[in-house]
């Protein structure tokens, strides 16, 4: 008598319809701009007499999904940042071409919005570098190349 109740109770179980899920497929890549301000400085025991600069960073991005919360976005910036000294007196003006390998995390999306994260390496390359300075109406501009 068990055999048979099992034997029903096993055909029916197998007569319920179940969605069966596959791996959902990932979004494409997609494509945008990045920018902002930055207020850079010079640090350590020799750089005393030097307050800090504002400057900016513009560039783009792709990000690449590699599964459902998680994507890689290298970036590529133009950034440029520098010093300048107390008196304003003079500036040191530095160009970065940067390129951060992101991995970001991400939560479901809901109405309110999504909450993300980044993280990961930044390689940069200076592409400029000027000192400049002035007193009252003379003033110098040199590249420190």
């Amino acid at each position: 008598m068990r055999t048979q109740v099992a034997s029903v109770l096993s055909g029916l179980a197998l007569m319920i319809p179940v969605a069966a899920h596959a791996q959902l497929p990932l979004p494409h890549p997609s494509f945008g701009l990045v920018g902002a301000l930055n207020v850079a400085s010079f640090g350590g025991s020799d750089a005393s007499g030097l307050d800090s600069k504002v400057g900016f960073s513009l560039g783009g991005f792709v990000r690449i999904p590699m599964a459902p919360m998680w994507s890689f976005q290298p970036e590529l910036e133009y950034a440029g940042k520098g010093a300048k000294a107390s008196g304003g007196s003079g500036t040191i003006d530095l160009s970065y071409v940067e390129m951060p390998l992101l991995f970001r995390v991400a939560s479901p999306s809901s109405p309110a919005g999504q909450l993300f994260g980044e993280f990961g390496p930044a390689l940069a390359f200076k592409v400029d570098c000027t000192i400049s300075a002035s007193s009252g109406d003379v003033s110098a501009s040199e590249s420190c190349a």
